[in-house]
């Protein structure tokens, strides 16, 4: 918060994305153990996790195969148009 101005209930709060973090509060000399230990935790955890010798595979897009008269959701309108004309 800027100037020590405290959002109250209701408020929007701006975060700017180029600025620092501001440091953890120190209340009455204590910090919030848990929020420490979960942002620790939280940073230390692998973003993309494998098992054990699996790899990346690239997947090789072709192009798409036209659809069946079967499969075609169109078909059955075309047959009752052609029926109807």
């Amino acid at each position: 918060y800027k100037d020590g101005d405290q959002p109250y209930e209701g408020d929007e709060i701006l975060i700017d994305i180029n600025e620092d973090d501001p440091p953890d509060s120190i209340d009455k000399g204590a910090i919030d153990i848990g929020e420490l230990v979960s942002e620790e935790f939280g940073l230390s955890l692998d973003e993309f996790p494998r098992n054990e010798g699996e790899e990346f595979q690239d997947l090789e897009l072709g192009a798409p195969e036209e659809p069946s008269d079967s499969e075609n959701p169109f078909a059955a309108l075309k047959k009752l148009h052609d029926k109807l004309s």
